[in-house]
């Protein structure tokens, strides 16, 4: 199991006479770990697999430290080049796509300093657009409309 095959299964050797990490709690850390590896972007982080710490077990089965210790330095390096890989796909789509409020045409100001859009419609469409409403409120005023 490591962040780019979360499905293979990780082996430890278990021994009873030394020092060693209580299976079951290893076992349910790492099945956690399987299934935030599930999701994009995984929902762990490399300092929590890095900062994990299991209970230590004396005369009773337990998994070989070194081999798990050395197994979650190797998955968390693992999930810092996935969430750098992540973060550098995001940087390069916030690059490539506008702002909600940007747009891909340039903000002019007019005399008084007010910023507008420039139209693009011909200015004549624009009078006789404004000449339109104007006339239309004219009827609405005098109540003919």
């Amino acid at each position: 199991m490591d962040a780019s095959d979360s499905s293979a299964p990780a082996r430890f050797s278990t021994v009873r006479e030394a020092e060693s990490y209580e299976i079951a709690e290893v076992d349910a850390f790492l099945s956690e770990v399987e299934a935030a590896l599930a999701h994009y972007p995984p929902r762990i982080t490399a300092e929590a697999v890095a900062d994990k710490q299991f209970t230590p077990v004396r005369l009773q089965d337990g998994y070989a430290m070194g081999e798990v210790d050395d197994f979650l330095d190797h998955l968390a390096v693992q999930l810092r080049g996935r969430h750098a890989e992540i973060a550098r796909r995001e940087s390069a789509t916030r690059r490539a796509m506008p702002a909600p409020h940007e747009s891909r045409e340039p903000i002019h100001t007019d005399a008084s300093g007010a910023e507008g859009r420039r139209s693009s419609q011909p200015l004549w469409v624009r009078i006789a657009a404004l000449v339109a409403i104007v006339a239309l409120l004219a009827l609405v005023v005098a109540g003919i409309f």
